[in-house]
């Protein structure tokens, strides 16, 4: 594994912007198109001059539109991608195809919203669409079926007889997020909630487990950049056994560069770009040749400050919890949570050195080395069970540790999936603990699916002002 040395710039940063999501550039055109989800609009940023103008949709309007692009309305954009003269829009239920002369075409009416989507062109005549939707373990295959970029979707034996998309659609992902094409190996790749996914042309596939993935694109060589489930870091994986390389840019702690929250990203194969958007910002990752070797087994040796001989006497400190010892370096607990700076750096009898134990009644043994664990690593083992996701995130909050609080937040209500009643008591709890991360997860997926949501007793327990905040967030719809 190489070690490489990464440059990060800002291409443009407006405030005429909302909220960018989507991105993408035609291949003989030197100019990036943004989706912006709040304004529900399109917008094309020349690479040269960084002017910006309005490629399709009317600003701060949204609608459903077909017609001239500036006059179209689009309602909820995520996704964007190009293939011949075509830009494709996920357009919340409808996938909408712009086109330069025809203006702004849409599919048929789908039951639930889509997500992303990437084009694969195999020829003549078998350019394939692949669309993920919101609810999960969902996908679609679409193609274009004439030359205004209208797109039908694939039934049964009108699918590309190949395995990697046989092999695609029976996969079961937790909200399947940006996918890419790498035409090097003819894999398909999926960003989901759960980690990325490489499915070969011969059907067999690669995992990685991470906390979350997001935004996704592919290089000329086949290595991955991915974004992480906060946005605030950019990794690269690949090899034989696709697998994480390095941290690209950004990271919790890198305050020197850090990232606003990475939304989708594109790699430009001309320039060797990878261009990503953040929320009111395009920005660009330039790779330089490989300087320095990054050691993979640095998450490994960190674990070793945990019930380790390894840890000075000095630097120790030893938790109690339900009969059992847990040692940890207090050097690493100061760096990582404000709350274990305050205690050990205070001068009271717990930042001693040879200290006694430090006795904890109200929590379990997993629970508290889990927290323990993340601190460490950053490494958190995501188990489906609520009661557990619930006591980690009790205690993430209590001891201040917002990245593993976040996370889980957010799986907590993927796992609730579907359930909306579910959904709806995490939300009523969020407001009780004054839970904000784990609040906007809950109304993220209440506001798509607000009818059936209105039907449940649980909604009648939100607040005046979280249901003020749902109407908001509908009529952006």
């Amino acid at each position: 594994m190489d070690g490489r040395e990464y440059f990060t710039s800002t291409l443009v940063r407006d405030s005429r912007f909302g909220s960018l999501q989507g991105i993408a550039k035609f291949e003989n055109e030197d100019a990036i198109y943004v989706a912006d989800q709040t304004n529900a609009c399109i917008w094309r940023i020349d690479i040269e001059s960084t002017e910006i103008t309005l490629y399709a949709g009317e600003p701060g309007c949204p609608g459903s539109k077909d017609v001239p692009n500036q006059s179209a309305k689009f309602q909820w954009i995520i996704g964007l991608a190009t293939h011949g003269s075509c830009l494709y829009v996920t357009d919340y239920s409808y996938i909408r195809a712009v086109h330069p002369t025809h203006g702004v075409i849409s599919s048929s009416r789908a039951k639930s919203s889509f997500q992303s989507l990437a084009v694969i062109d195999k020829g003549d005549d078998s350019t394939v669409v692949i669309t993920s939707k919101s609810n999960r373990s969902s996908i679609s295959l679409f193609h274009t079926v004439d030359s205004n970029g209208e797109l039908l979707e694939m039934e049964g034996s009108d699918r590309p007889n190949l395995r990697s998309f046989r092999c695609l659609l029976k996969q079961e992902f937790n909200n399947a997020g940006q996918m890419a094409y790498g035409v090097k190996s003819e894999s398909i790749y999926v960003a989901h909630k759960r980690g990325l996914m490489k499915i070969n042309q011969d059907g067999n596939v690669f995992k990685i487990d991470t906390n979350s993935a997001y935004g996704l694109a592919v290089d000329k060589n086949e290595d991955v950049y991915f974004a992480s489930y906060d946005g605030l870091e950019i990794l690269r994986a690949g090899g034989e056994r696709f697998s994480i390389i390095e941290t690209v840019c950004g990271g919790k702690w890198n305050y020197d560069n850090r990232l606003d929250g990475v939304r989708q990203m594109f790699y430009d194969s001309q320039s060797d770009l990878l261009y990503f958007t953040e929320e009111k910002a395009v920005r660009t990752v330039k790779l330089k040749a490989p300087l320095v070797h990054l050691d993979a087994r640095l998450r490994e040796d960190l674990g070793r400050l945990i019930d380790s001989d390894d840890i000075p006497a000095s630097d120790q400190v030893t938790f109690l919890v339900e009969g059992k010892r847990i040692r940890v370096s207090k050097t690493i607990l100061c760096l990582r949570s404000e709350y274990f700076k305050a205690m050990f750096q205070s001068g009271f009898a717990e930042s001693q050195a040879n200290a006694s134990p430090i006795s904890l009644s109200d929590t379990t043994y997993d629970t508290f080395y889990a927290l323990v664990a993340f601190i460490v690593t950053g490494r958190f083992e995501i188990k489906e069970c609520s009661k557990y996701l619930l006591d980690v995130l009790i205690l993430s909050d209590r001891y201040l540790v917002q990245d593993l609080k976040s996370l889980c937040s957010k799986t907590l209500v993927d796992f609730a999936g579907d359930n909306l009643e579910t959904v709806l008591n995490y939300a009523c709890l969020a407001e009780k603990r004054g839970f904000q991360e784990l609040l906007n997860a809950c109304l993220d997926s209440i506001v798509p699916e607000l009818e059936d949501a209105c039907c449940q007793e649980a909604f009648k327990n939100l607040s005046k002002s979280t249901l003020l905040e749902i109407i908001s967030r509908s009529t952006k719809i």
